[in-house]
C-alpha cells in the first residue's frame, strides 16, 4: 500500500522514467493486487454461497444464464492462473516436489488478507510508520548465487527521485 502510495504522488514523473503503458500496467497491478487481498475473500464468500444456493445456475432469462456461467469461469480461470504462476515457479526453481503444498493457498490466501487488513488500518493509524519486516536471503536465493537473471535486472536503472525528503 505504501508503495502505491509513494509512487502515485508523481504519477507523470514515473510515466516519463518508464513510459505511459508501464506506468498504467505498474499502478493496476498494484492496485489490483491491494484490492484482491482486502475484498477477494469477500466475493468469493458471495459466490460460493450463490453457487451453493443454486441461485447463480438459477436464472430466469438468457442472459442470466450467460452471467452465471461466466462468472463461473472467471472464477475458474482465476484458480487455474494462480495454480499455473505457482506450478511455474516451483518447476523453475526445480521444486517440482513441492507441488502438493499448492493445497495449501486457500489458507495463504486467507492470511494474505488478515495481512492487508492489517496494514490498511496500520496505514491509517500511523501514515507515516512504515512496519518492514526484515527478510535476508535464503540459502537458494538467486542473487545469493549470482545468476545472470540477478544481473540483467541490477542493470536496469532504477527509477530516480521518486523518494525524496521535499514534499
Amino acid at each position: 500500500m505504501q508503495t502505491l502510495i509513494v509512487h502515485g504522488r508523481a504519477p507523470l514523473h514515473i510515466a516519463r522514467e518508464i513510459g505511459a503503458a508501464r506506468a498504467v500496467a505498474t499502478g493496476a497491478l498494484m492496485l489490483g493486487t491491494i484490492l484482491g487481498a482486502l475484498f477477494g475473500p469477500f466475493f468469493l464468500a458471495g459466490a460460493a454461497i450463490a453457487i451453493g444456493t443454486g441461485v447463480l445456475l438459477e436464472s430466469a432469462t438468457s442472459l442470466q444464464v450467460v452471467e452465471g456461467a461466466f462468472a463461473c469461469f472467471v472464477f475458474l480461470a482465476g484458480v487455474a492462473s494462480a495454480v499455473w504462476a505457482a506450478l511455474l515457479g516451483l518447476r523453475r526453481r526445480g521444486w517440482q516436489h513441492l507441488a502438493g503444498s499448492l493445497a495449501l493457498l486457500p489458507i495463504y490466501y486467507v492470511l494474505l488478507t488478515l495481512a492487508a487488513w492489517l496494514a490498511l488500518i496500520d496505514l491509517s493509524v500511523r501514515p507515516f510508520a512504515w512496519s518492514k519486516t526484515e527478510h535476508g536471503l535464503a540459502r537458494t536465493s538467486s542473487r545469493r548465487t549470482g545468476s545472470r537473471r540477478h544481473a540483467e535486472l541490477a542493470a536496469v536503472r532504477p527509477l530516480s527521485g521518486l523518494v525524496s525528503s521535499q514534499p
